[in-house]
């Protein structure tokens, strides 16, 4: 993507290992390029961790889970791998909750999305 000049985001969860890698790819990619598309998911305090799964309220992971059929065991990855190839997808994510939605709204404005 960098050779093409297509614009991108990376995003990290902003925990300790997610905080050392962002710090390893700010090192190999270079100032211009992590300003431009490096992100931690965004958190309002020092030292915080907030991982992709606290974007999402709990009830709406159960939603997802409950709608495609999944076991409620199954794991974060799976669960959004088969929300994401689900023809349901845009019908079920209508369904969650406004936590959810603020959430991800306040991701997409950091990612300037």
């Amino acid at each position: 993507m960098i050779a093409w000049q297509v614009e991108f985001r990376a995003l990290w969860d902003n925990d300790a290992e997610g905080r050392k890698q962002y710090g390893h790819a700010q090192a190999l990619f270079g100032e211009v390029i992590a300003e431009r598309s490096l992100r931690l998911l965004p958190c309002d305090t020092p030292n915080c961790s907030w991982i992709i799964q606290n974007m999402f309220d709990g009830g709406d992971l159960v939603l997802v889970r409950q709608e495609l059929g999944l076991a409620q065991d199954t794991s974060f990855e799976r669960t959004m791998l088969a929300l994401f190839y689900s023809s349901a997808k845009q019908s079920i994510v209508e369904r969650m909750s406004q936590v959810t939605h603020t959430r991800f709204n306040e991701l997409f404005d950091h990612l300037g999305l």
